[in-house]
């Protein structure tokens, strides 16, 4: 049995089976879900009503569809600071590994299941997920990585099991963590998408002109055209806009801030206002305008 802990996109791993934290419907509409929900198709959606509902700490499992591998769906209970909360948390990592089993996994991504905005701590998450998995794979041969796209999750993880978890966090570490180190002058000669490069794609993937997205962002035609005539880096509001106006998932919003130079924080409340409504799905810019102004923060436009 190998474990890893992992920074990056679950979408993107390759492996038999990946792990899903979701509600009693499987609905598919919050986080990562909604990610895995977008990725795998319409057909997920069908499969996970005919399926609805499941009770708390239980898992099922279903095709992935598009995404060519078996999707687990686990739900995850809420924080309340009870002891028993970590036991039907605990309850709900071992259903998900039956799950694995049945489905004769050789390879399983998981989440931090109810670690987002059910409640959990994330360190009590880690030490459960880590002491089941271990469980797991004393009974099972099985590769297991929990995958959290929060740095400051992947750092604790790592703070936490210093030496016993292998530790993956992007596609350059990936190759060296499997092939050997890099050197300075091939991670320097790996190729790098620009802010602009990247801006332009994303709006290119879904169907949109240049136009569209500046306007319901609400950024300017001059900001917007400085941006991609000239490479200009736009104020961090300016880049916030264009992400709730992409409707990015949290993965790539923070690819994209990171681009410009910019990044989330939990120590800023105008950050966390942002990944919050980023990791509910929430896309509203008025909405997002309103809840920054009543907590006293700069809105995005006035």
């Amino acid at each position: 049995m190998a474990l890893a802990i992992r920074l990056e996109d679950i979408t993107h791993i390759h492996c038999d089976a990946i792990v899903t934290a979701t509600d009693t419907a499987l609905s598919g509409t919050c986080g990562v879900d909604q990610d895995i929900h977008r990725a795998a198709g319409p057909e997920l959606d069908a499969a996970c009503r005919a399926l609805a509902p499941c009770p708390v700490a239980s898992a099922v499992c279903t095709d992935g569809y598009r995404l060519s591998r078996k999707i687990i769906h686990a739900v995850g209970p809420a924080w309340h600071g009870d002891p028993t909360d970590l036991q039907t948390l605990a309850a709900c990592y071992r259903a998900v590994f039956a799950c694995a089993r049945e489905a004769r996994c050789v390879s399983l991504a998981m989440p931090l299941i109810s670690a987002g905005h059910l409640g959990f701590p994330p360190d009590d998450v880690l030490r459960i997920a880590v002491q089941e998995a271990r469980t797991f794979g004393e009974r099972c041969s099985i590769d297991i990585f929990i995958v959290t796209h929060r740095p400051s999750t992947f750092n604790l993880g790592v703070r936490m099991f210093a030496g016993s978890l292998k530790r993956i966090h992007d596609k350059k570490m990936r190759f060296a963590a499997e092939h050997g180190t890099l050197s300075l002058d091939e991670v320097l000669e790996q190729p790098h998408e620009s802010f602009r490069d990247m801006l332009l794609r994303e709006i290119a993937a879904r169907g949109m002109t240049n136009a569209a997205c500046y306007q319901k962002a609400h950024v300017s035609k001059s900001v917007f055209s400085n941006i991609v005539k000239k490479g200009t880096i736009p104020k961090k509001p300016n880049v916030a806009a264009l992400v709730f106006a992409l409707e990015l998932p949290l993965e790539d919003a923070l690819t994209l801030f990171g681009k410009a130079g910019y990044y989330l924080t939990n120590t800023d409340p105008f950050d966390t206002i942002l990944e919050y409504f980023i990791e509910q799905g929430n896309y509203d810019l008025f909405a997002l305008n309103e809840a920054l102004y009543q907590r006293g923060q700069p809105p995005l436009w006035s």
